[in-house]
């Protein structure tokens, strides 16, 4: 199974936080306000004076003690705004305009971004090389730069639709605004707000070190480093009792260390307590892994009855009753079929151009003992973006039916350089 995963290179305790305290940002500084700048002195000058100069703007007022790095975004970022609504906005614009958002399906690939130091990436970032953050990581900064310049903020955890309550990687640290002109909660790791009824619960300076610390875990997963990565896990869960996220975590793991059947126990007992799509289409990938086919089968259903747009699921699924139609009898493969016909038209009312939907059609038409139509629907999609791995590896089943061993070849590298984190087409080449 694929852990999505991340490493941490600097040290997440909260010194002298209380459990029940707000969150502050890991590495932020208390919110003790600076000083009030002392006016000049001097007699003002007379009102429409011709000798009379426009005063520079005054540099936004940055509390005492805060973290240099963090302080100079604080500065880029405010502008010259002097309404608290005002300067917030201005914040999460600025923010967002210097970040990316990580896709939660994809690994890291680096250490684990506290706010100091994903400050420093922000105010290196160019349009073309932006800093990808976790949600987690982007709510995490923001509240740093809300500290700094004094903005009021609560901070919460913030779920992704579907997903988020069973899955770490897909939550968001938010910030919950009650400013005159900016209300609502935000979550500078998306796009778009106020968010729309979003799924929110308070987050204490403690669980927000649990939520790095399952983060941390992530990415010794991804490492191989699988007792490392249990004991952050368990860790965590002691800063947050009761996180589905993170004992789903822990079944992942279990399952990976060869205790299946316990670490797929936990998952269900997880799921069943936080139901949502995301969780349920993981399970079902640990019961893929575990060759148990019916079971996965009933957790894909229950995700897209949750989600009927989540991609994955339905591309698992339709995975799954292609198998079947396989070593089906022919009485059977017409209702297969028609549940097969039933998920291609749910992808494409996602969009035509739906992750797996072409992947779909291609495998239907060589099924149907039509690869010529397979391989140029497959060719054609490649040349729009000749990134998909997956359809490299069709395109390679195809040319091995043909006997074009040279070919298949070239298409198993293309899908390994597209994926590298996929061992299917490195398996096949060796």
């Amino acid at each position: 199974m694929k852990l999505v995963a991340l490493t941490l290179g600097l040290t997440i305790g909260l010194t002298g936080c209380k459990k029940d305290a707000p969150a502050a940002a890991p590495g932020a500084a208390s919110p003790t306000p600076a000083a009030a700048p002392t006016a000049p002195s001097g007699e003002a000058e007379p009102a429409g004076s011709d000798s009379a100069e426009p005063a520079p703007a005054a540099a936004p007022t940055v509390v005492t003690d805060t973290p240099e790095v963090i302080a100079n975004l604080a500065r880029a970022v405010v502008g010259a705004a002097v309404e608290p609504g005002a300067r917030a906005r201005n914040v999460v614009d600025g923010i967002r305009a210097r970040i990316g958002r990580l896709p939660g399906d994809k690994p890291l690939g680096r250490e684990i971004l506290p706010p100091a130091a994903a400050a420093a990436l922000a105010l290196a970032s160019k349009e073309e090389s932006r800093p990808r953050l976790t949600g987690i990581e982007a709510g995490a900064l923001a509240k740093a730069v809300f500290d700094a310049l004094s903005i009021p903020a609560e901070t919460v955890l913030v779920y992704d639709g579907q997903a988020g309550q069973t899955s770490v990687r897909r939550r968001d640290v938010g910030l919950l605004v009650a400013l005159p002109g900016f209300a609502g909660v935000v979550a500078p790791g998306r796009s778009a707000e106020p968010l729309d009824d979003p799924k929110t619960s308070p987050l204490t300076a403690d669980g927000l070190t649990g939520l790095f610390l399952g983060l941390q875990a992530l990415h010794l997963a991804e490492d191989r480093k699988l007792d490392e990565a249990m004991t952050q896990v368990k860790a965590a869960e002691k800063l947050r009792e009761g996180d589905a996220g993170l004992a789903f975590l822990r079944g992942q793991l279990l399952s990976i260390q060869g205790h299946t059947d316990d670490g797929l126990d936990v998952m269900e007992r997880a799921v069943a307590g936080a139901e949502d799509a995301e969780g349920r289409y993981q399970l079902a990938v640990a019961y893929l892994q575990s060759a148990e086919q019916f079971s996965a089968f009933k957790a894909l259903k229950r995700a897209i009855a949750l989600d009927p747009k989540h991609l994955r699921a339905l591309s698992a699924l339709a995975n799954v009753e292609l198998e079947r139609r396989q070593t089906a009898a022919e009485a059977d493969q017409q209702a297969i079929d028609a549940e097969l016909d039933g998920i291609e038209q749910a992808m494409t009312a996602v969009g035509a151009d739906a992750p797996g939907l072409v992947e779909l059609r291609v495998q239907r038409l060589r099924l149907a003992g039509k690869p010529d139509e397979a391989e140029k629907l497959a060719a054609d999609a490649l040349g729009k973006d000749s990134s998909r791995a997956a359809l490299h590896l069709l395109m390679a089943d195809l040319a091995t039916a043909k006997g074009m061993a040279d070919l298949a070849e070239t298409h198993l590298e293309k899908a390994a350089a597209a994926d590298p984190d996929d061992a299917d087409a490195l398996i096949r080449l060796a």
